[in-house]
């Protein structure tokens, strides 16, 4: 099987592998050899797989430098049309392919670009195209301040006109366009379009897959450098470890975090680099909602203490603690409030992070089919419809399965969960039953303590059983994109949390 599939991977995925092997002993104390294969991707795999999933990865700053680049006033100059001195810079062409060409050459010469960048593409038809290259070329050698908190993204591609525009970053190899979150998703797609890795864990014919973050040492992101921003943030520079929230100024390049907020600082910008958006979102509302919640914290306390004084007293005269109706008010105006704020800042989030619209440009997952065959006791489906189709919007061929059908699966699986819901509820009230027979009519001293132990135990055994059919569960209904997948995912994990 390991033959099959490195084989395989080799064959069809570009990728590099290196195995090694390792002895080592198992939980029953045999010794057992493990394989383990290395795996990296060349930087024009990754490239051609931004290119075919439109990958958004982020301009530079200079593409786009603001409003204060381009609205230059000149001085004396009362004509509206005059006023703009970059724009009509920019507006001028080199109107001559040669004299383009020998523009390019100087500043390769000088050292301002690539060997790669020199040429004229074919592409390049008119003097505006290769003249806008040339001056945004210009901007990026002279290194332009950009006056925009958050550069903008696009799709990513490969046409050597636009290979210029996207960001580059440091990294032990060189200069890269990838972030390691970036390197490690487009990796992994590569490896999910073969095969779907977590079915073969799942039967265990593979242990674990998880990424090297720290296979190179040298790389600026490391689990040290975490642990000095954001684990203990008081041991790091206060212009590195971030704070609460994104559109705090401290996020900036060379802000400082006030000491009133390094409690609750966290690097937003470091964390989704290294571990990727949807956890550096969650930390982002997490940060965000503890450092809000210090508001009810403060009158909650401050209530707290008049009532300890006896400023304010438990009851009034009819028995109603008036101060606590208060608080209740306050809360909901408060909860009502943050709800507010955080969706302000959560689209803050997608514009500097680049996922505002990304669940509508979403890819399939790889272990999205067509329509195929069900199993006998699901007559109701009816004939699987062919599982490829031409699309009528862009007129391609594309994979097709059939919405009701997935409407009927999402069905039976609610139905499955409610069961569970209510044999849960059943097992509940048969654990109490107990509980009440041996502590109050047996009086048994440890009957208490062994319903406790008898409850975290079924806990923890019903919680890995229902894990694993929410994953069974999910994989069924077929969901077209990640995002679809997951979100049915946590619903049903809440439902029966």
């Amino acid at each position: 099987t390991r033959d099959l599939i490195v084989g395989t991977l080799i064959k069809k995925s570009g990728l590099q592998l290196k195995l090694t092997s390792r002895k080592t002993v198992d939980e029953d104390g045999n010794k057992i050899e493990r394989v383990y294969c290395r795996i990296r991707a060349p930087v024009s795999l990754l490239e051609k797989k931004a290119d075919e999933l439109n990958y958004r990865l982020q301009f530079r700053p200079e593409v786009d430098p603001g409003p204060d680049f381009w609205q230059v006033q000149k001085p004396g100059i009362q004509d509206e049309e005059e006023k703009f001195v970059e724009i009509k810079n920019e507006e001028k062409l080199l109107v001559t392919k040669a004299g383009a060409a020998e523009h390019l050459e100087q500043m390769y010469k000088n050292g301002y670009i690539h060997a790669s960048e020199v040429h004229i593409f074919e592409d390049e038809a008119t003097p505006k195209h290769w003249s806008r290259r040339i001056r945004t070329l210009e901007r990026i050698a002279d290194k332009i301040p950009s006056c925009n908190r958050w550069n903008p993204y696009a799709d990513f591609s490969t046409r050597p006109t636009e290979r210029h525009l996207y960001n580059e970053y440091a990294s032990v190899r060189g200069t890269t366009i990838f972030m390691p979150k970036d390197r490690l998703y487009l990796t992994r797609q590569i490896l999910e379009n073969i095969f779907d890795f977590a079915v073969l864990q799942r039967v265990e014919v593979i242990d674990s897959m998880f990424p090297l973050h720290d296979s190179n040492y040298g790389e600026a992101l490391t689990t040290s450098s975490f642990l000095k921003t954001w684990i203990y943030p008081y041991m790091g520079d206060r212009d590195k470890i971030g704070a609460p929230y994104l559109s705090h100024p401290a996020n900036d390049n060379g802000s400082y975090c006030p000491w009133v907020m390094m409690p609750w600082a966290q690097p937003l910008s470091e964390i989704r680099e290294y571990f990727g958006e949807s956890v550096a979102m969650y930390f982002a509302w997490l940060g965000f909602y503890g450092y809000y919640l210090l508001i009810p914290a403060i009158v909650g306390s401050g209530m707290q203490l008049l009532y300890y004084y006896g400023i304010i007293t438990h009851y009034d005269s009819s028995g109603i603690k008036y101060y606590m109706v208060l608080f209740s008010i306050f809360m909901v105006v408060w909860a009502n409030y943050y709800n507010m704020q955080w969706t302000t800042e959560e689209k803050i989030c997608a514009l500097a992070w680049g996922t505002n619209g990304f669940e509508d440009a979403e890819g399939n997952r790889p272990q999205f089919h067509g329509d195929t065959s069900e199993a006998w006791w699901l007559c109701c489906f009816g004939e699987p419809e062919q599982p490829r189709r031409l699309s009528q919007v862009t007129n391609q061929w594309e994979t097709y399965y059939p919405p009701h059908k997935r409407s009927m699966k999402t069905v039976l699986n609610m139905v499955a969960v409610s069961m569970m819901i209510i044999g849960l509820i059943i097992v509940i009230s048969i654990n109490q039953t107990i509980e009440h027979i041996l502590v109050d009519d047996l009086d048994l001293w440890w009957g208490l303590y062994v319903m406790h132990v008898e409850a975290s135990l079924q806990i923890i055994v019903l919680g890995k059983l229902y894990k694993a059919w929410v994953e069974e569960a999910n994989e069924w209904e077929n969901h077209q994109t990640d995002s679809k997948f997951e979100d049915a995912k946590i619903l049903k994990t809440f439902l029966f949390s």
